[in-house]
């Protein structure tokens, strides 16, 4: 058979090569040296004598031995055709018994002991591909080990559809307590019924719909005299300010219901002894605070359903691909020594029934 030769320029192409494909640590080179000069493959000047000095290191001969007999040994075989040697597959193959006794001589120099190694190649090391996490875990649990992993980013276009929603409209309406009540009372006016009606008559006009009404009322510090007490206390109410607040929100929800308004549409906030001012003074202490406030909810009715949105997002998904290998048969060669039973003192090699050893 003609030999092959590594040259420096080559090696380096390898090295490269196998870092490229992320299949190799800092000591690879040791190893794919250790394969070509099992295999007869003449090196040349610091190559040789690197290879040489590989093959009497202890963990690179191991690393050696693990590579010949799994699917790393492919992995090599692209490394020296990508340096341009060609047919190294089929050189490995034709010489795989001459790099099975160099490796037994190699280790019985560096351990004292054969290596016993067997090269595995081609149609005896079965190759899938995974992608899934279960399918991986079941085959690793099988005997396959992983040779390479890929990642791929994949884009993801989701839409969704979201029902359209009517617009929802407030109005607020602050009223001077005076404006509605009088000062110092609390029965509803006329004038401030009217209002309250006009309002929810514009509305209605206008194609509104009443969806959620909240009143609010208020109160100062300054305390309620015996007399009006009296009056609210003759209607169940709490006396004070207290009961003055309540009794006016309850006076504007009464309106609301006479109007139409749902009762389950209402919701009624009551303050009192807010602002500025001395707790139980005989005079006003704080304007800002007596006032009774409407803010009213509102959706206008339209002659077509609102449309509906679709909502597009893109989420980028890393795929992970991995490369699994098993070898698929494998031959062992075990050499028993010879030994010679002799329990009875009796003639080498024979024994009775009542003598010969057993074995469990």
């Amino acid at each position: 058979m003609k030999k092959v030769y590594i040259t420096e320029a080559q090696a380096e192409l390898i090295v490269n090569h196998i870092k490229n494909e992320k299949a190799i640590n800092e000591s690879w080179k040791d190893v794919v040296l250790g394969v070509a000069l099992l295999a007869g493959i003449s090196l040349t000047g610091h190559n040789k004598a690197q290879a040489q000095t590989a093959l009497e290191d202890s963990k690179v001969l191991a690393q050696v031995q693990s590579v010949l007999q799994d699917e790393r040994l492919s992995k090599v075989v692209d490394s020296l055709e990508s340096a341009g040697l060609n047919n190294a597959e089929e050189y490995i193959k034709k010489n795989a018994r001459k790099i099975e006794k160099k490796f037994d001589q190699a280790s019985v120099r560096v351990k004292g002991v054969k290596g016993g190694v067997k090269v595995y190649y081609g149609d005896e090391v079965k190759k899938v591909e995974v992608s899934k996490y279960p399918e991986l875990v079941k085959k690793l649990k099988a005997g396959y080990a992983i040779t390479e992993i890929s990642q791929d980013t994949i884009r993801q276009i989701m839409t969704d559809t979201v029902q359209g929603e009517s617009v929802v409209d407030t109005l607020k309406l602050p009223y001077n307590v005076g404006d509605l009540f009088g000062s110092g009372k609390f029965v509803l006016s006329q004038d401030g019924k009217t209002s309250i009606k006009e309002i929810l008559d514009s509305l209605q006009s206008q194609g509104y719909s009443v969806i959620g009404v909240n009143i609010e009322s208020s109160t100062d510090k300054q305390r309620v005299s015996d007399d009006l007490n009296r009056k609210v206390g003759d209607l169940g109410y709490k006396t004070g300010n207290e009961g003055l607040s309540q009794v006016r929100n309850d006076q504007i929800k009464k309106v609301l219901l006479d109007l139409g308004v749902d009762t389950t549409l209402i919701k009624q906030t009551v303050k009192f002894n807010e602002g500025r001012g001395k707790l139980g003074a005989v005079n006003p202490q704080d304007a800002s605070a007596r006032y009774v406030t409407l803010q009213i909810d509102m959706i206008k009715i339209a002659d077509e359903a609102p449309e509906d949105k679709v909502i597009t997002t893109v989420e980028e998904v890393i795929a992970y691909n991995f490369e699994l290998a098993r070898v698929t048969s494998k031959r062992f060669s075990i050499r028993l020594p010879k030994m010679s039973v002799n329990p009875s003192g009796g003639k080498k090699g024979k024994c009775n029934n009542s003598s010969c050893p057993s074995f469990k």
